[in-house]
């Protein structure tokens, strides 16, 4: 049999699963035991059971223990064995590189005071630093920039960060500050930025049912303003970092941590912060290998998911007018309400029957389907029934209330096709006009979405030729665009940090990662693409349909939490090995 140094031995190795071995079994043996014992004294004996032996397979290489034991009685010559001497340091670094898994399987709430593993000893543990964080109402104002409470919440980053070794500086320049932070271990050595954000929205108290600004738990997950957008970033990024130190593992790569406060707001200075940044990496003759963002989404809980490409938007203020002036509706039934045509302009000329857009001019713009991300859909199980109810949850839809969006491809009609949406309609009313009359004026914003691989330039003067020569029902339709047009942005499909991002994934979660196009626009993409444009982008997150994100009791998955970390874990250790 052969002997593995651990030299040899890295965290990808687990991460990807061994050959059956007898010390490895050994040690996930008692890694089980432990585990049951502390599940037995918690009261959630048996799911968490169930997942300490998935974990004893996973490291055993899939193989029973009594299959492992009967080849090596039989001397097969293809086990691969530990010998004694290195199964203690075999054993730190499984305890410390998969802590987050074990606590993430065994859901202990915060609100009942108690830590995610008995078998924790000291520091701080994932939720208190997302409880002390969320506890700081950091909610950006573009309006009053710098928001003070955003410059508290940075000032405690720079603490926790300091705390586990990073050197840390608070950016400050116009609107809100940015934290910096750095691990540089050896400077020929890969390194990894990691983003987050630490700005929120604003909440209406009223329409929670605890307080925003505490964590607590329910239900398997965690409650409060910015758990899953984007507190909870800054926390996975350094209980992975920490996870090292507390094997006694050196950190394989120099990793740099960005937390912003502006990203709310469309992160409007975050360039400028840029700028900085590239400044003392390349001081320090650092080239980065990969950029994780961990504001992303997951399709659902419990599946890890990669966002490979965002849409562009531009907005657009449109009137739509039917007669000079109000005018009686009892006596002038043949005039249409302005309503009734911007619900005609909206239904019938842009989409078809209130479904999918119909703009041909704008659908032929669209590029195809890439291979990529039907293969990940069809191996992720993911077919059209289970993500209309993957979205029917996301967009917290009534029952009955028909998706507005179709294809043979749903989760491509949300992320890789245009949409327009009304975010606003009123009234125009005139100078003394009397109460009661048809409304003969309505304006209101119409926001397109720009799929990725358009030209958002080219389809937003389409979008408006469009709308200024329609007429719903006659009426007269006047549009122009407003504020800035933003681009698409796609990621390569082909870079070997992808392909890395899906495997640590994998191993966070126990699954495979899906690859998805989402429907939204995030403000920090062109700045890091422009500044780093040799540097894949890799978005990752928490906020899967149940975390309403941005509207009351925001939450995230605690299992998730963690699995996440785990990820962290498994790509800055398999990106060392690059």
């Amino acid at each position: 049999m052969t002997t593995v140094n651990f030299s040899s031995f890295t965290l990808p190795h687990l991460f990807g699963g061994l050959a059956p071995s007898a010390g490895l079994a050994e040690i996930t043996t008692n890694i089980e035991r432990n585990l049951a014992e502390v599940a037995v004294l918690d009261g959630s004996a048996q799911s968490f059971m169930a997942d300490a032996a998935a974990l004893k397979t996973l490291l055993e290489g899939g193989a029973p223990l009594g299959t492992i034991l009967a080849q090596q009685e039989k001397g097969t010559q293809s086990l691969v064995f530990i010998s004694p001497d290195e199964q203690e340091k075999v054993r730190a670094v499984v305890q410390a590189a998969m802590a987050s898994w074990f606590r993430a399987r065994q859901p202990l709430g915060y609100a009942a005071g108690r830590t995610f593993s008995a078998a924790e000893v000291g520091g701080r543990t994932a939720v208190q630093n997302l409880d002390m964080l969320v506890s700081i109402p950091s909610v950006s104002d573009s309006q009053t920039m710098p928001n003070r409470q955003v410059g508290d919440v940075m000032e405690a980053i720079h603490s926790l960060l300091t705390g586990v070794g990073f050197q840390v500086e608070i950016l400050r320049g116009e609107g809100n500050p940015l934290v910096y932070a750095q691990r540089i271990v050896d400077p020929a050595n890969p390194t990894v930025l990691i983003y987050a954000h630490a700005d929120v929205q604003p909440v209406k108290e009223r329409e929670w049912e605890h307080d925003p600004y505490k964590v607590y738990y329910k239900n398997g997950r965690l409650y409060g303003r910015g758990t899953a957008d984007n507190k909870s970033g800054t926390v996975s990024a350094m209980a992975a970092v920490e996870a090292f130190d507390r094997a006694g593992v050196e950190l394989p790569v120099n990793v740099v941590v960005i937390v912003e406060g502006e990203e709310e707001v469309l992160s409007p200075n975050l360039g400028g912060h840029l700028l900085q940044i590239q400044e003392r990496l390349q001081s320090r003759g650092l080239a980065p290998g990969a950029l994780v963002v961990t504001d992303g989404v997951n399709v659902d809980t419990h599946i890890p998911t990669i966002a490979v490409s965002a849409r562009g938007v531009a907005n657009f203020k449109v009137r739509v007018q039917t007669a000079e002036g109000g005018v009686h509706p009892g006596l002038n039934p043949q005039v249409p309400s302005a309503f009734q045509a911007w619900s005609v302009l909206e239904n019938d000329v842009l989409r078809d029957e209130g479904v999918d857009l119909v703009v041909e001019e704008l659908r032929g713009l669209v590029p195809p389907i890439p291979n990529e991300l039907i293969t990940s859909w069809r191996e992720s199980g993911l077919d059209n029934r289970t993500v209309e109810s993957i979205l029917r949850v996301s967009g917290r839809m009534l029952d009955g209330v028909r998706l507005a969006v179709s294809g043979s491809h749903l989760l491509a009609e949300v992320g890789r096709q245009f949409s327009a949406t009304t975010m606003d309609l009123r009234q125009i009313v005139e100078d003394g006009q009397m109460p009661g009359v048809i409304p003969h004026a309505v304006e209101g914003t119409l926001q397109l979405r720009i799929p990725p691989g358009v030209d958002a330039d080219q389809a937003a003067e389409i979008f408006i030729q469009l709308l200024n020569h329609a007429r719903p029902l006659g009426a007269h339709v006047a549009a122009e665009r407003v504020g800035p047009v933003v681009s698409p942005w796609e990621g390569p499909l082909d870079h070997p940090a992808l392909q890395i991002m899906g495997a640590a994934l994998a191993a966070g979660y126990g699954r495979p990662s899906v690859l998805l196009p989402i429907g939204g626009s995030n403000g920090f993409l062109h700045p890091f693409s422009r500044m780093f444009p040799q540097t894949p982008l890799l978005m990752i997150g928490l906020a899967d349909p149940t975390a309403n994100i941005h509207g009351p009791n925001e939450s995230l998955d605690v299992g998730d939490l963690l699995a996440q970390t785990h990820a962290i874990i498994a790509f800055l250790s398999m990106m060392g090995e690059t």
